[in-house]
């Protein structure tokens, strides 16, 4: 019982079903909680209702949707702004593109489930997730 109640929440917003699928299976086998959210219109309320504890955010997703608009709405928001936002993209983002959005968090695709779980340690560990 302890462990499910432990387990920390990840949103991942993104439109790839069979990425979706691969990272169900990894983030469930870390012990991690997903949900997931398949179009961003009502992102800002269902971050709000699950309260994650990190969002793993495509930049990159179908019907014209821009992710960094998203992030930069979000960031900007004063009722989400504190839980931290990984970047997700086939896309390649520089350094001085991250540091545009504020020091943005980012992993190129495709990743692996190892290399998602050291981003998501790293944020947990520097303090930024909600209480």
């Amino acid at each position: 019982m302890y462990r499910l109640l432990s387990m920390k929440k990840i949103l991942v917003v993104d439109d790839d079903p069979d990425f979706l699928n691969l990272i169900e299976h990894g983030l469930k086998a870390n012990n991690y909680k997903p949900y997931f959210l398949y179009e961003t219109k009502y992102i800002l309320q269902e971050i709000l209702e699950i309260k994650p504890d990190v969002v793993l955010l495509d930049i990159q997703q179908r019907k014209n949707v821009n992710g960094l608009n998203i992030y930069s709405t979000l960031k900007e928001s004063g009722k989400v702004a504190n839980i931290p936002i990984i970047l997700i993209s086939g896309l390649e983002l520089t350094e001085k593109d991250l540091q545009a959005l504020g020091g943005a968090l980012f992993l190129k695709k495709p990743f692996t489930v190892a290399q998602l779980k050291v981003k998501l340690e790293e944020v947990m560990a520097a303090g930024n997730s909600p209480a």
